[in-house]
């Protein structure tokens, strides 16, 4: 057995001495060498402390910064989600509410058209269904609306389920580069239903031709139709209905087209202006009339509803 320094009172046993043993749990003597730890409640709990705080105040701050920004993310993400669903409901509703009417029908085939007192009726006098309709041939708003309803009217016409009154407006004359151009359009008109209205279908089309979107001319620019291309485009509408002959009443036509005489034009102008003031307080188009009443041509439904009453 190595003898100890009888000088060193350390009670660390020498190294070939074996360590004492943990005391049993029963025991309450604390064997020489053995250093007991100290009371549960003088311990330091894992993760306190200084550096326990520390890591804490990290984790704290760590999840004030995280908060806000994982809020930020989420409303950024619902908002995203809310605008595509928005753009397609938009996207939608504007097909809906801008679909051609009865794409495919065509102008209208079987209809004579009448003058009275510068209105141009077109339809049989037995149709379940009459509206006044206000346009002006220079208004973009109407070339939109012949375009999506033009040919629901057509048929509804042909079928002997409508008469449209066209009334003929010359207000926006200003915004043509003719200044005249309204005036003259709507004398045109006047020129074919008074001279070939009788034939089926001659004056719907040669209406619809002057709203189409490739020879309607566009408010405020520098070109508008001329006489000559008024005439042509009587030309092409009898050709596009198969009207031949009737040589005398087509020669009137064109010489009244050609003759430049407006004073019928104006003055169907001026009694629908003050129709339309009358039943609207106002002057605009395009405008339809059941009686006194005005429809409200937003919905895309409103011939279907007039028909279907």
């Amino acid at each position: 057995m190595v003898s100890r320094d009888p000088h060193d009172v350390s009670d660390t046993p020498a190294a070939d001495e074996p360590l004492p043993a943990e005391p049993d749990q029963g025991e309450t003597a604390v064997r020489p060498g053995w250093i007991a730890p100290p009371p549960a409640e003088l311990r330091t709990a894992v993760g306190s402390g200084p550096a326990g705080s520390a890591i804490k105040r990290q984790s704290v701050a760590s999840e004030r910064k995280a908060g806000p920004q994982s809020k930020q993310l989420i409303i950024g993400g619902i908002v995203v989600v809310v605008m595509a669903v928005v753009l397609v409901v938009g996207l939608v509703l504007n097909k809906v509410n801008t679909a051609i009417q009865n794409d495919g029908y065509g102008s209208a085939t079987s209809t004579t058209a009448t003058v009275i007192d510068g209105v141009i009726a077109v339809g049989t006098k037995t149709a379940p269904v009459s509206i006044d309709y206000f346009t002006d041939a220079l208004c973009a708003n109407c070339g939109q609306f012949e375009r999506q309803y033009g040919q629901q009217i057509a048929q509804a016409m042909d079928e002997g389920k409508l008469t449209v009154r066209y009334h003929l407006l010359t207000y926006l004359d200003a915004r043509s580069i003719t200044q005249t151009y309204s005036t003259r359009a709507a004398a045109a008109q006047l020129c074919v239903a008074t001279n070939l209205g009788p034939e089926p279908g001659t004056f719907s089309r040669f209406h619809e031709q002057l709203f189409a979107q490739d020879v309607q001319p566009q408010e405020n620019t520098f070109t508008d139709l001329s006489t000559e291309q008024l005439v042509d485009q009587l030309t092409q509408a009898r050709t596009a209905v198969g009207a031949t002959g009737n040589e005398a009443a087509v020669g009137k036509a064109l010489a009244c087209l050609r003759g430049g005489d407006t004073a019928a034009a104006a003055a169907a102008n001026t009694a629908s202006e003050a129709r339309l003031t009358q039943a609207l307080g106002g002057v605009g188009a395009p405008v339809v009339l059941v009686g006194n009443k005005g429809v409200n041509t937003d919905d895309v439904n409103w011939l279907t509803n007039l028909l279907a009453s």
